[in-house]
């Protein structure tokens, strides 16, 4: 945590730094995901390639806002990972909508 605290950079830049590999790896799921569906099971997109890849970036945005949220709200990683089920999984207000 020393060497982290003595970089040259804003949290910001950190944050920012260690969640956009993660944003492009899940893109890149997607995208493999969406490639397999076509090749071995010939399931034909009739939308928008690109509506799809801006939803999905959408999507890893606010998931990955959430986590980092939590994750810095939140000190033990046990209390965030109960929080993370609590607002995702468990959400109450999903039987409201």
């Amino acid at each position: 945590m020393k060497n982290i605290r003595s970089l040259p950079i804003k949290a910001g830049e950190f944050l920012l730094g260690k969640a956009i590999p993660y944003f492009f790896i899940g893109l890149a799921d997607v995208l493999v995901a969406v490639l397999v569906g076509q090749v071995l099971f010939g399931i034909v997109m009739k939308s928008s390639f690109w509506l799809l890849v801006l939803a999905t970036s959408a999507y890893l945005a606010v998931a990955m806002s959430l986590g980092l949220l939590i994750s810095t709200v939140i000190k033990s990683q046990l209390v965030a990972i109960q929080w993370a089920i609590l607002i995702t999984y468990l959400n109450p207000l999903r039987f409201f909508l």
